[in-house]
């Protein structure tokens, strides 16, 4: 299944955060992709259940459930991505 949602992420999400990425590296804003956060590229798989085997995402599109913010914010928590210097 993590597979399956990596394949079926559209190529415009990916075009579009990428441009999001050069944008904000251009006006020194950081920039944070949650597809970086549960997916690997290299394995190309995404994580779509929480450590509690809740769903992480609500539909195919990326929407994320309750239970997939508070995943998620978990692991931004523990990069320190919001320790903002």
């Amino acid at each position: 299944m993590e597979k399956k949602y990596f394949l079926s992420i559209k190529p415009k999400i990916t075009v579009n955060n990428n441009f999001l990425e050069k944008k904000s590296k251009e006006l020194s804003i950081q920039y944070l992709d949650y597809f970086n956060i549960i997916c690997n590229k290299i394995q190309r798989t995404c994580d779509i259940l929480t450590d509690d085997l809740m769903s992480i995402h609500t539909d195919t599109k990326g929407h994320i459930s309750n239970e997939g913010k508070k995943y998620i914010g978990k692991k931004i928590y523990k990069m320190n991505w919001l320790n903002i210097n």
